[in-house]
């Protein structure tokens, strides 16, 4: 009866080192298990984390950019030149037709009692019925520019109508003055006074240096980083900007 518990006893023993053996045994297979697949298993997960969240990446680019660069140019205005304008001595008047409005007669031949053979007619009164009407326009340029000035002259009339004599020109140098005339014959009933109209001031052209800003394009190499790139052998191959 001893002897067969005894034996009970060892095999129960030897049961349990084998079931440990084997568990050992077990776990060793599973520590190689996974070392196969972390062999496999991190060079997938290294290429698809490249692929997926690339590793940015440095390298130089040409870069354009704008500058505002300054240069001196022209401010050019136009102003009329200094003058001054006046009436000269206004309108002067020479008569160049008259008409007699009153006569007297006196013996021009005589017979030889004495008698009165012939009269002659004279005039004892007259008057003027056409004017050479002349008016006058002073101008003087008080600038440092030279130009041509110009007017129109005209004459008014007892109608209360204008009418355009002539278009008078001159030009003035700085510091000239010149009379501006216009003249015509007319009826003394007719005419008021002298007028002129469009008085035409030259302009001169005054320019300042001024500074002035212009756009410039230009081009500069930089250093950039991009996660846009092609790997051959983990080498970077080829960078290519989206």
């Amino acid at each position: 009866m001893k002897k067969e518990h005894k034996e009970i006893k060892d095999n129960i023993k030897k049961l349990k080192e084998t079931i440990k053996k084997e568990k050992k045994e077990i776990k060793k297979e599973k520590k190689k298990h996974w070392k196969i697949v972390l062999l496999i298993l991190i060079p997938i997960l290294i290429i698809a984390y490249l692929i997926i969240f690339k590793m940015p990446v440095s390298y130089t680019a040409t870069e354009i950019y704008y500058e505002n660069e300054p240069y001196t140019d022209k401010d050019c205005k136009y102003e009329k030149l200094v003058h001054n304008v006046q009436w000269g001595s206004g309108s002067s008047s020479v008569c160049e037709e008259t008409e007699c409005i009153s006569t007297y007669s006196l013996c021009v031949d005589t017979n030889w009692v004495g008698n009165c053979m012939k009269y002659q007619e004279y005039c004892s009164s007259s008057q003027c019925i056409s004017y050479d009407y002349t008016c006058e326009v002073t101008i003087k340029n008080l600038d440092t520019k030279g130009g041509t000035f110009s007017l129109d002259g005209y004459v008014f009339k007892e109608d209360n109508t204008d009418l355009l004599i002539e278009k008078v020109s001159y030009y003035l140098q700085p510091g000239d003055e010149t009379d501006f005339r216009w003249s015509i014959s007319m009826n003394p009933d007719d005419f008021k006074y002298c007028i002129y109209k469009n008085l035409n001031v030259p302009s001169k052209q005054e320019c300042d240096n001024v500074i002035k800003y212009t756009t410039v394009t230009k081009e500069r190499s930089v250093t950039k980083m991009t996660t846009n790139y092609k790997l051959w052998k983990n080498q970077v191959v080829w960078i290519y900007e989206v």
